[in-house]
């Protein structure tokens, strides 16, 4: 017997979540332009590598040194590749904002051209603005 898929606005919201987030990395494999159209105007991004042991997190947001916008125009070294290590976690926070967490490899290349990889954790809140669009106001990467 087959049952009917669960149509309600939650299993919604967790389909777009999960999809956003895979688009999301997509972008941030491809260059910080390509990630611009995701961005809700207010995103916070908690990123590795804020300080020259390259451990401490670096938090970039629109005013900050260097700001969202300069940190992905100017900085921002795109990830050759990623890959989800786990099924993403899901929290809906209300009928218009969700979260999710999930552990993920990335994968960028070195002066060499070698592949470095890294384990880390991840998290996203994203939020849908009057038009429909979900956007990310936050995201959270750590290396493990």
């Amino acid at each position: 017997m087959v049952f009917p898929k669960e149509n309600t606005i939650r299993v919604r919201n967790r389909e777009c979540a999960i999809e956003n987030e895979a688009l999301l990395w997509r972008a941030l494999c491809d260059s910080g332009g390509a990630l611009k159209k995701y961005l809700a105007p207010d995103a916070v991004f908690m990123l590795p590598g804020g300080s020259s042991d390259n451990k401490s997190p670096r938090l970039v947001t629109t005013e900050s040194e260097p700001s969202l916008e300069q940190y992905f125009d100017r900085y921002y070294q795109p990830w050759t590749t990623y890959r989800f290590d786990s099924e993403p976690e899901f929290v809906e926070i209300d009928m218009m904002a969700t979260s999710v967490a999930y552990k993920l490899e990335l994968g960028r290349l070195n002066r060499e051209d070698k592949l470095y990889r890294v384990k880390a954790a991840a998290s996203s809140v994203w939020r849908q603005d009057s038009a429909g669009d979900w956007k990310v106001c936050m995201h959270h990467l750590t290396f493990l």
